[in-house]
């Protein structure tokens, strides 16, 4: 059942609108920016609603739980490497190899099911979201002191990270001739790194690293299954 039989003067009420954002040109973490500032409001203030089965006003204060993971595009939102072709494919542990021919090895394969050479499960190094925002301010900062674009590549490799936004205005100041534009990135910039980088690296609440933490405690005993 939709919304699709109904009068416009019903589907068009606000609680039936379901639409968040779309756009032809902004990439996901563009139109990811205002969603955020309003769930770190909506998380911290909250906002009434009327509960009809205690006939009374509540309040509400949403929290984002976790992100399913069930596209490799959304390796945007994780700020990691897409799985298929990366040399660190996993969003939650640091399996790694150190090239693509090692990715055939049997040493490789023991680690990407997490068992060592005799057989025995041994527990990944898992990545963390703090260790994920400083690898990405780390590459922007390599790029503020001028290293080469291939050095800044070598690094977002290294760490398997990758800030699609911050990876794009790398480009576009190290490629573009327009002084206005350049200006006006470093002016933004200059104000806050986070205005530049990921802005779900700002998204609030104790809850959203709780979840991290147990989706990484059901990643390990998944492995001991």
């Amino acid at each position: 059942m939709t919304l699709s039989g109904l009068p416009p003067k019903y589907s068009n009420q606000e609680y039936n609108t379901i639409f968040v954002a779309t756009s032809n040109i902004a990439s996901a973490l563009e139109l990811c920016a205002p969603v955020v500032e309003e769930l770190n409001t909506l998380s911290s203030t909250g906002f009434l609603a009327y509960d009809s089965s205690l006939n009374e006003y509540v309040l509400v204060m949403p929290v984002v739980l976790l992100f399913l993971g069930d596209s490799p595009m959304h390796a945007e939102i994780s700020s990691t490497m897409h799985p298929n072709v990366s040399l660190q494919p996993c969003r939650i542990c640091c399996l790694k190899a150190e090239g693509k021919k090692e990715k055939a090895t049997a040493n490789y394969v023991q680690r990407f099911i997490g068992h060592n050479s005799k057989g025995f499960q041994v527990k990944p190094v898992l990545r963390t979201w703090i260790m994920t925002k400083k690898n990405v301010y780390y590459t922007w900062e390599m790029f503020q002191r001028g290293a080469p674009k291939h050095i800044i590549q070598r690094s977002v490799t290294e760490f398997g990270v990758k800030d699609v936004l911050n990876q794009a205005i790398i480009n576009i100041v190290k490629e573009n001739q327009d002084t206005k534009l350049i200006f006006n990135i470093k002016k933004i910039q200059e104000e806050s790194i986070t205005k530049i980088s990921n802005p779900l690296f700002e998204l609030k609440g104790t809850l959203f690293n709780f979840i991290i933490f147990c989706l990484q405690r059901i990643f390990t005993l998944f492995l001991k299954l």
